[in-house]
C-alpha cells in the first residue's frame, strides 16, 4: 500500500472482491459517483477486464485517506505498441492512466499525487513515457503538474528518464503496495 500523510493507494482486483469486500464497496461508492448505472456487479466484472492480463502489466490502483474515505482510482495499463503520443521522444514502452475517478473533496493535492503514482508504477514497469487521460473537469488542473505536455483531447504525456542502476533494485512492481504517495 503506498501511503504518505494524505492518501493511501492499493492495487485493485477482481479478487479483492472476496479478499477485501470492504475496500473493492468504497471503490465501488467512488465510481457510481461517475457512472451511476453501474451495478455492483459489473464492477467486479470491470476488475476482472482490467487486471487480467497475461504479462500482469495493467491493473486498478484506488487512493484514499487514512480514514478509508474514496478519492480517486484509475486503471493502468503498459503498451508496447507504437504511441503518436511517445513517438516523439522515441519511447517504446508507454503506462497509460484512463478511466479516472476523483472527488473533488481533496482539491488540488490530489492529482499531482495520482501523477506521481503513475510516474512510480511506469518506472517500476520499465515505461519510458506515461500518459494520463484526464476526464473533463480535470483537465483545467493539469497546468500545475511538472514536467507534463497536453498531447490531444485531454491526454497529457511526461518522458521518464531512464532509471538509473542505483534505484532499479528497489522499484519493484511486486512491493508497489508499500511505497509512498507524494
Amino acid at each position: 500500500m503506498f501511503s504518505s500523510e494524505l492518501f493511501y493507494a492499493r492495487t485493485l482486483s477482481a479478487t479483492a472482491a472476496i479478499s477485501d469486500p470492504d475496500a473493492t464497496r468504497r471503490a465501488f461508492a467512488l465510481v457510481s459517483l461517475s457512472h451511476p448505472r453501474l451495478s455492483y456487479e459489473g464492477w467486479v466484472r470491470f476488475l476482472r477486464r482490467a487486471t487480467r492480463t497475461k504479462s500482469g502489466k495493467a491493473g486498478v490502483i484506488f487512493i484514499e485517506d487514512p480514514r478509508g474515505y474514496p478519492h480517486a482510482l484509475f486503471r493502468y495499463a503498459v503498451e508496447a505498441k507504437p504511441s503518436l503520443a511517445a513517438a516523439e521522444d522515441g519511447s517504446v514502452r508507454v503506462l497509460r492512466l484512463s478511466d479516472l475517478v476523483v472527488a473533488d473533496i481533496a482539491g488540488s493535492c490530489l492529482l499531482p499525487s495520482i501523477a506521481a503514482q503513475g510516474e512510480r508504477l511506469a518506472r517500476a514497469l520499465d515505461c519510458q513515457t506515461i500518459l494520463i487521460e484526464l476526464p473533463g473537469r480535470l483537465r483545467d488542473r493539469a497546468d500545475g503538474l511538472a514536467g507534463y505536455e497536453p498531447v490531444a483531447g485531454g491526454v497529457i504525456s511526461k518522458s521518464l528518464a531512464p532509471r538509473s542502476p542505483w534505484n532499479a533494485a528497489e522499484i519493484d512492481t511486486g512491493a508497489l503496495a508499500r511505497g509512498r504517495l507524494a
